[in-house]
C-alpha cells in the first residue's frame, strides 16, 4: 500500500511500520482485555482505595471472558510477530546497509556471525 503508490521503497515502509507494530505489542494486552469485555481498574494508591469495589464477580463469566482474553492476545502476538518478521527482514537486505553483528542471524549467510557476536558483551 504504502510501497508502491507512495513512491517510497519496500525498506522505508518496514522503517514505518516497525515502530508501530513495537507500540502495538506494547498495548496488546490491554487491547485484548477491551475485546474480551474485561475491565482492568487502575491499582489503589491510597489505603481508603482499597476498600472501594471489591465486589466479587462470578465466576463463570469471568472465566469465559478470561479465556477470550487469552485468545485474543495470542492471536495478536501472533500477527504482530509475522508482521515484525518481515519487516525486520525486509531491513536487513536493504541495499547499502550493514545489519548490526546481533542481527546477522535473519540472514541465513552471514551464520558464522552468530558465533562470534553471542559471546560478546557491551558496556
Amino acid at each position: 500500500m504504502l510501497g508502491t503508490s507512495g513512491g517510497l521503497s519496500a525498506p522505508a515502509v518496514a522503517a514505518i511500520v516497525l515502530p508501530v507494530v513495537l507500540l502495538l505489542g506494547f498495548l496488546t494486552p490491554t487491547i485484548a482485555a477491551t475485546l474480551a469485555g474485561l475491565r482492568i481498574r487502575p491499582l489503589p494508591v491510597t489505603p481508603a482505595e482499597f476498600q472501594q469495589d471489591i465486589d466479587p464477580e462470578p465466576a463463570g463469566p469471568l472465566l469465559t471472558r478470561t479465556a477470550s482474553a487469552d485468545a485474543f492476545i495470542t492471536e495478536l502476538y501472533f500477527a504482530l510477530s509475522v508482521v515484525c518478521t518481515g519487516c525486520l527482514v525486509m531491513l536487513a537486505g536493504a541495499p547499502g546497509r550493514s545489519p548490526a553483528p546481533g542481527f546477522c542471524c535473519v540472514r541465513p549467510s552471514c551464520a558464522s556471525c552468530i558465533t562470534t557476536t553471542a559471546g560478546t558483551r557491551r558496556r
